[in-house]
């Protein structure tokens, strides 16, 4: 008598991916009510809004900060995309200097009146560990307030850095949603060098 093996759980569960691509597992987190945590006394930070006219400074600082996690999307775009994102009143990014020195970016999508998208929100690697990205949060859920939106939603990934989820979970976030994306990497298509962001091995044929 012939049986048929059980049906395991990882059947199947895994799939070989292209060379030159990436694959991440995605969180998708809300906040409601907003709740703000600090009032960011003592630590001297200017947040300073900008437009399209201030494209370079802007690319730069996604660059800068997202260079050690693989940050494309805007890099991707089109410069005349960019800077409408950056010229729509319903659009709030920030640069943040401490010191006279740009150190962070917050970009805050308001279109949608009932729910806004925290879109970016990071610190050039030598302003982190200092309790700086509470600070930019509580910012950007005070711009939030003063349009009364009373929601926010993030997402990060596996290839962000691995203390944001925690951060956005002790800051009140609330995971609702998984997803996987399958992304060409960015190495791969010359928007970052090659031995950028050596935590993940890139794999070309």
């Amino acid at each position: 008598m012939t049986t048929t093996p059980a049906c395991s759980l990882f059947d199947n569960a895994v799939t070989p991916l292209p060379k030159g691509k990436l694959a991440t597992l995605v969180t998708y987190l809300a906040m409601e009510p907003l709740v703000r945590q600090t009032t960011g006394v003592g630590h001297d930070l200017h947040f300073e809004q900008v437009t399209g006219q201030a494209y370079p400074r802007y690319r730069e600082m996604f660059r800068q900060i997202g260079a050690p996690w693989l940050w494309f999307s805007r890099l991707l775009m089109p410069q005349a995309g960019v800077m409408a994102i950056l010229d729509d009143p319903a659009n709030l990014a920030f640069i943040v200097m401490q010191g006279g020195r740009d150190i962070g970016l917050c970009e805050v999508d308001c279109r949608n009146e009932q729910e806004a998208e925290l879109a970016y929100l990071g610190l050039i690697p030598q302003a982190c560990g200092q309790g700086l990205g509470r600070i930019m949060l509580d910012h950007a859920i005070g711009c939030l307030e003063a349009r009364q939106i009373g929601r926010m939603i993030v997402h990060t990934c596996q290839m962000d850095d691995p203390r944001a989820l925690g951060f956005y979970r002790a800051s009140g976030f609330v995971p609702y949603q998984l997803a996987l994306e399958v992304m060409d990497d960015p190495r791969a298509i010359g928007l970052y060098p090659a031995d950028c962001a050596p935590q993940i091995p890139l794999l070309l044929d």
